[in-house]
């Protein structure tokens, strides 16, 4: 009898243990966040992801009681930020705030840790690139830039963000529609590239609609085209670069994206606080008009489709840039397949 009440009482503990601990585990997973959070913008002050993610947080915060603090971690196309995320632990408190860049990194050699090392907490909207000039400048008409850039090999400057960077993707592609090479310029992310050709130091950049649409608007740059298959709603004025190239359209719709990346392997519990306080802010009435006046196409991506979205646009991206012969090896030897 003595036996079989020490058993009863072992097995009465075993249950309060257990009992503690899931009440310890629940505790643990309602508490995240207990300090700020801190995260790390891929790209340069005055840039579209820095835009897009400034104007995204106070939303955010709305839904938190702690603070989401934002620091511009600039360098070789995105990766410095990239890797500094990825060294940090995955415990939710470090994202990164990042662009499309980094589904080019290993095609493009730059780095080994991609968004194949993350996990989306939100794709927050999409830009289309539209192909700009100074105000003041001589080229009236994009068949104009190609002319001069036929004749001069390599002399045209165009403000670019490194290998992978928006506008060095988009050389990329004007060079396999129309056979034509600009002298690349790199700067630290689009807002840079544009303030430097306004100041004559380039003569040409491509951008995100989202970086240039003001400077369009007050009359500071020129815009030739967006590279589009459609006029811009607002900026209708704006040739769709298909209109005058029609080869442009195999690689469209193309363009930038920005949203909020986890480490891979945050746990579960953390990733879903993240993924429901982060769509809230996004859900914000200020902050879809934010979205749609800055030139961007509102997504709200999360989980598989976020991932789906991610994949083909690298598809497209890495292929395009294989095609135009600026990656030695071809993305099949990455396991990224050609988009049928």
């Amino acid at each position: 009898m003595q036996s079989k009440r020490k058993i009863a009482l072992f097995l009465c503990l075993v249950l309060v243990l257990a009992s503690l601990a899931g009440c310890a585990q629940e505790t643990q997973e309602l508490s995240f966040p207990e300090k700020d959070i801190k995260g790390y913008i891929m790209w340069g002050a005055g840039g579209a992801t820095d835009n897009v993610s400034r104007a995204y947080i106070p939303h955010v915060e709305k839904y938190m009681d702690v603070s989401v603090v934002l620091q511009n971690k600039t360098g070789a196309t995105g990766a410095v930020a990239t890797q500094f995320v990825h060294n940090e632990p995955e415990d939710g408190y470090s994202l990164l705030f990042g662009a499309e860049n980094p589904q080019l990194y290993k095609v493009l050699n730059l780095s080994e840790i991609d968004y194949d090392n993350y996990d989306p907490v939100i794709l927050l909207g999409m830009s289309v690139a539209v192909i700009v000039v100074p105000k003041d400048s001589a080229y009236e008409k994009l068949e104009d830039v190609i002319e001069d850039a036929k004749s001069k090999p390599g002399e045209i400057e165009m403000g670019s963000t490194g290998p992978g960077g928006l506008p060095f993707v988009a050389a990329g592609l004007i060079k396999a529609v129309n056979d034509v090479d600009f002298n690349l310029v790199p700067f630290d992310g689009e807002g840079p590239a544009l303030t430097a050709m306004m100041g004559g130091h380039v003569d040409i950049t491509v951008a995100g609609l989202s970086a240039a649409r003001e400077l369009i608007r007050s009359g500071d740059v020129r815009p030739l085209a967006v590279i589009s298959n459609d006029v811009v709603p607002g900026l209708e004025s704006i040739t769709p670069i298909t209109e005058i190239y029609e080869g442009y359209s195999a690689y469209l719709p193309w363009g930038p994206y920005y949203g909020v990346f986890a480490k891979e392997g945050t746990p579960e519990d953390v990733m879903s606080v993240l993924e429901e306080t982060f769509l809230k802010g996004y859900e914000e009435e200020e902050y879809q008009e934010f979205l749609i006046d800055f030139g961007a196409v509102p997504l709200g991506y999360q989980g598989q489709e976020a991932r789906d979205f991610i994949d083909r646009s690298q598809k497209i991206a890495a292929w395009l840039m294989y095609d135009a012969g600026a990656t030695e090896k071809s993305p099949e030897e990455f396991g990224i397949e050609r988009l049928e």
